[in-house]
């Protein structure tokens, strides 16, 4: 009885740790223009599609999330993808869902790179009135940091519910892969 209470309880310590710990998701749609999306394998990324959407929509959709657990230092991850028809897709940037609000961690976003080259405004030097760098759109309660980057550089500060995102023109046939600087969000950008 002992040992079968102390793997229940070293269970439930591993799912609070695992809930409790920020992760980077990213997905992009090209529904609007019917960009159908191929995904590439990537180390420590787990990719899949918009499940919740109906099921004639979804090859327009990816989902990627990183499987392993953020630190507070900076790190780069990559995705990559290719369309199969030229147009519009729209990519957003979270953290990772958890089943209450309270564990959808922050995390903090910089370096938004395609294919090597910096995504216009990614170093979220221009903003709008609003706060929002242009070129990007704030979900809820997603902000700029204005020192929260490498070396007090501009950066934003995402969860799963308040995300960031900004779309990009693709051509069909091409590889697209994009790279993020993120980390963990430090309790102090968070409150």
């Amino acid at each position: 009885m002992k040992k079968y209470l102390f793997c229940i309880f070293a269970v439930s310590v591993v799912c609070a740790v695992q809930a409790a710990n920020p992760g980077l998701r990213v997905n992009v749609n090209g529904i609007s223009d019917k960009v159908e999306l191929t995904s590439q394998e990537e180390p420590c990324v787990n990719v899949s599609r918009m499940t919740w959407l109906k099921e004639d929509i979804r090859p327009f959709t990816l989902v990627y999330d990183v499987d392993r657990v953020l630190a507070a230092k900076w790190e780069t991850f990559e995705i990559v993808f290719s369309p199969k028809t030229s147009g519009k897709v729209h990519i957003g940037i979270s953290g990772q869902y958890a089943r209450t609000p309270e564990n959808r961690k922050w995390i903090v976003v910089q370096g938004i790179k395609c294919n090597g080259k910096a995504v216009w405004n990614s170093n979220f030097a221009q903003l709008a009135p609003s706060g929002c760098p242009l070129g990007f759109t704030f979900n809820k309660k997603a902000r700029f940091l204005p020192e929260g980057g490498e070396n007090k550089t501009g950066a934003v500060l995402v969860n799963h519910d308040n995300s960031v995102s900004f779309q990009f023109n693709v051509e069909a046939g091409k590889t697209y892969a994009f790279s993020f600087k993120v980390r963990a969000a430090a309790t102090a950008e968070v409150q």
